[in-house]
């Protein structure tokens, strides 16, 4: 594959330029070319798009290496690609348009405005879920169930009142609404239809009167409606992928190219205020941009806000969003102060070449830029200690988010930490009032104080962010060690009583050897399991029923059986002569009965991935 791109150079279109070294303000159009193709063929990238823009104009939009290695197809300008959850943002715009035309208001509760829509929401007297809820994802409600995520090959994409009505359990706020953030691409498919019904139009013909057509983006649709040109998409062993229709549409299955995506990020760092466009207004681009709706949000903090996420770098706050879908991989992000603003799509899912490939553009857009440190350092004592997570996007993850993701905030060198499980520190500078900003940021990025009679940080900036409660060590810490602990017990006595089990078989002592041997089938079992889940590479396995799927089920099955046979046994005699002997395996015994419990607790015993 390292010859992959010896046959071609990347085809660059030069919009606004008369020539390939042509420059604009010291930006040189054909080394940033040359640049992000070394970089991709570091990486072995198939295929990466991408654009760059300042406010003056757009710098380049191309496409390097192959649409189809297949059939030797080179990628360029013009190449189609899916960018998945970049179409939030379109979807928000149409909304907001609606909303500025006096058609809708953001605090438009659901119940107002689709009545047809049963939502359970056990706070609806006081806290309805509200339109910008939806574009926020604070609404409460779930992500997609993994079998929802994609629809078979050719499969017609479904009219949106068969989306939004399949399934009441996408319609059910999981806690108090506009009070924690939680990603819920249902959400933004309900965003989809009520458009259609405000607009009196199908949501993707609305958006291409109000921005495809005005912008001149003219290969851009949610249809997939060319998918000649559509650029294959790899998995990581370069498995060439099918594209395949999801019964989301509005919330991912837009379909682009890198001249249309550089003129909608300019469209983007111009507050809309184009050649060729005059959208709303610059306010409403700013209420875009920051959350409104999580605790001590108030439009103080950065974080997601209508349809855009806030992103930090070197000091500069910029407004974006990623999107992956079918093994593709896309970003944009735009920074008003400096006036610039990128945007690519990879065809294979690798986040190693993403995260360099943005490296590199902040360094070539971005100068570091003095952001002020002084720390008001406020009375800390109430605040510190442990904290547990308190929302999460799918059941499939809230155990891991439970066992692996309970943070502490700790006062060290006079600075508050946010400390996660696993050692990382985030800085938190004060700026009073229950406001702090993480180090480099011009603005707060998280809350922490009073809610409900709890302490809690609120937060949906980044990797960074997340809704917790104030708790002790202990209720935050016991089900995480008590698995990790369990697990090591567990394992350490399936190894060493298989080996008593084969002691006592080849000496034949007159013992009962049967509890030994089941620890080291469930260890069998649980490691194949491991196995099968390092097979299912992709939504499309995961949320599916397939021969990986399917034995994760079953070893995970076998695994808990185990434990029954083991269990029942011991009716057949001792172990051991000593009793004492016997003290470990009941420990292991013990420590395997906790694993089973705490996942059956949480729906994963067997481990039916499809379902969740």
């Amino acid at each position: 594959m390292r010859n992959l791109y010896k046959p071609i150079r990347p085809v660059v279109l030069y919009m606004f330029l008369s020539c390939l070294s042509a420059e604009i303000k010291g930006i040189d159009a054909g080394k940033i070319a040359e640049a992000i193709d070394s970089i991709a063929k570091e990486h072995n990238i198939p295929s990466v798009a991408y654009a760059i823009v300042n406010s003056d104009s757009i710098i380049l939009a191309g496409a390097s290496g192959y649409a189809c290695i297949e059939n030797g197809i080179p990628a360029t300008s013009n190449t189609v690609y899916r960018v998945g959850s970049l179409s939030k943002t379109f979807i928000s715009l149409g909304i907001l348009n609606l909303v500025y035309e006096g058609k809708l208001r953001l605090d438009d509760p659901l119940s107002k405005i689709t009545p047809e829509l049963q939502v359970e929401n056990r706070w609806e007297d006081r806290s309805p879920v509200l339109l910008r809820h939806l574009l926020e994802h604070t609404a409460g409600f779930r992500d997609l169930y993994l079998k929802d995520f994609i629809m078979p090959e050719g499969t017609p994409l479904p009219d949106l009142t068969e989306s939004v009505m399949r399934e009441p359990r996408y319609l059910v706020s999981r806690w108090e609404p506009g009070t924690r953030n939680a990603y819920s691409n249902p959400g933004y498919t309900i965003l989809g239809y009520i458009i259609e019904k405000y607009s009196g139009m199908s949501y993707d013909s609305y958006i291409k009167e109000i921005l495809f057509d005005p912008l001149d983006m003219n290969n851009s649709d949610f249809m997939g409606s060319d998918q000649s040109n559509l650029a294959v998409s790899y998995d990581k062993n370069r498995n060439p992928q099918t594209p395949l229709p999801i019964m989301d549409h509005p919330a991912g299955h837009l379909h682009t190219n890198p001249e249309d995506m550089a003129k909608f990020i300019r469209f983007m760092l111009l507050s809309g205020q184009t050649e060729s466009l005059n959208f709303m207004t610059p306010d409403w681009f700013r209420l875009m941009e920051r959350p409104s709706s999580v605790i001590g949000a108030e439009s103080e903090m950065a974080g997601y806000g209508l349809g855009l996420n806030g992103t930090i770098v070197k000091g500069h706050l910029g407004f974006g969003h990623d999107g992956g879908i079918d093994e593709y991989i896309s970003s944009f992000a735009f920074f008003r102060d400096p006036g610039v603003a990128y945007y690519f799509t990879v065809t294979t899912m690798d986040v190693n070449f993403s995260q360099e490939l943005s490296r590199y553009l902040h360094d070539l857009l971005l100068t570091e830029k003095a952001v002020f440190t002084s720390n008001f350092l406020e009375d800390t004592d109430i605040i510190e200690g442990w904290y547990r997570p308190k929302s999460y996007r799918m059941a499939l993850v809230k155990m891991l988010h439970d066992l692996f993701d309970p943070v502490r905030l700790r006062v060290e060198d006079d600075t508050l930490r946010l400390i996660s499980f696993g050692g990382e520190k985030t800085d938190l500078i004060s700026l009073t009032r229950g406001y702090y900003r993480t180090e480099g940021s011009p603005i707060a990025t998280h809350f922490i104080g009073e809610h409900g009679n709890k302490i809690v940080i609120s937060s949906s900036y980044g990797q960074a962010g997340g809704y917790f409660e104030k708790t002790t060590s202990f209720r935050a810490l016991w089900k995480t060690w008590g698995f990790i602990i369990s697990h090591l017990v567990f394992i350490l006595v399936a190894v060493g009583y298989f080996v008593n089990y084969l002691v006592a078989r080849i000496k034949k002592l007159e013992v009962n050897p049967k509890p030994m041997i089941w620890p080291a089938a469930g260890l069998l079992f649980f490691v194949i399991m491991l196995i099968m889940l390092t097979r299912l590479t992709s939504v499309a396995l995961l949320g599916k029923v397939n021969i990986y799927s399917v034995a994760v089920a079953i070893f995970s099955g076998l695994y808990a059986l185990c434990f029954v046979f083991g269990i029942l046994s011991f009716r057949k005699g001792n172990t051991h002569k000593a009793g004492w002997k016997s003290i470990p395996l009941y420990l292991g015994y013990a420590a395997w009965a906790f694993i089973l419990i705490l996942m059956a607790s949480y729906g994963h015993m067997p481990v039916t991935i499809w379902i969740w």
